[in-house]
C-alpha cells in the first residue's frame, strides 16, 4: 500500500509536508509518493537525509499548485498538472491506495468527487475527523465540506460514519449522535429537529 501526498498543500509546504512524509517512510516504513515540483521535493529530501532513496519514497513531478483561495472546481479544471489533482488521480489509476493533502479542502473534495466518485445513493461527500473523548475517539462528520445540508444528507453522514466506524475502527455497534444545543429532543435548530425522525433508519439511531 502506498500513500499519495500532495507536497504543496498546507502551511510551510513543501518543507513541512516533505519532512513529515520522510519521517513516515524512514521511521515507520510507510510507502509514500510525493507529488509536487520535482526539483523542490528532491532538495527537501536531500536536506532530510542524503540516504532518503533507501526508504519507500517516490517522487512524481507536478509543476502546478492550487492555492488556498482558489475556487475549487475551476482550480481542478484549470490545473490538471497540480500536485493535488495528480495525487488524487494516482488513486483513480490505482498506483496509490490513498491520498493526503493539507491544501485547499474544497478542491480536494471536488477532485475526489469528480475523479473517484461517490457511493451509489450518496448525495454529498463529507469530511470526517477523529476527535478525542473520555472513552476513546469520536468520529465526526461533517467537518467543513458542506455549509448547508438537508435532513436526508445529515442522515447519510450518520450512515456513512457508522459504516466507517465498523469497518475501519472495529466498533461493533457504533452509537450515533447529532450535535445540538441540548440533549432534549425539543431543542436544536429546525434542521436538527427534522433529522430526528430519520434515526430509525440508522443502525442504532441518535
Amino acid at each position: 500500500m502506498i500513500i499519495a501526498v500532495d507536497a504543496m498543500g498546507g502551511d510551510f509546504a513543501p518543507f513541512k509536508i516533505v519532512r513529515g512524509a520522510f519521517l513516515a517512510a524512514s521511521l515507520h516504513k510507510v510507502p509514500v509518493a510525493l507529488f509536487g515540483p520535482q526539483n523542490s521535493i528532491f532538495a527537501e529530501l536531500d536536506a532530510c537525509s542524503p540516504l532518503w532513496r533507501n526508504y519507500p519514497i517516490e517522487v512524481h513531478d507536478a509543476p502546478e499548485m492550487i492555492e488556498m483561495d482558489e475556487e475549487p472546481v475551476m482550480a481542478i479544471q484549470r490545473k490538471r498538472k497540480s500536485s493535488l489533482v495528480l495525487s488524487v488521480l494516482s488513486v483513480k489509476q490505482q498506483t496509490c491506495h490513498g491520498v493526503i493533502s493539507a491544501g485547499n479542502s474544497g478542491a480536494l473534495m471536488a477532485a475526489a468527487t469528480i475523479f473517484l466518485g461517490k457511493q451509489p445513493g450518496i448525495l454529498r461527500p463529507a469530511i470526517a475527523g477523529l476527535l478525542p473523548s473520555i472513552n476513546g475517539q469520536v468520529l465526526m462528520l461533517d467537518l467543513g465540506a458542506n455549509t448547508e445540508c438537508r435532513p436526508e444528507q445529515l442522515h447519510q453522514f450518520a450512515t456513512v460514519g457508522a459504516a466507517y466506524a465498523q469497518d475501519h475502527l472495529q466498533v461493533n455497534n457504533p452509537r450515533i449522535g447529532i450535535l445540538a444545543n441540548g440533549h432534549e429532543e425539543k431543542k436544536g435548530s429546525v434542521l436538527t429537529k427534522a433529522v430526528l425522525p430519520l434515526r430509525c433508519r440508522t443502525r442504532r439511531g441518535f
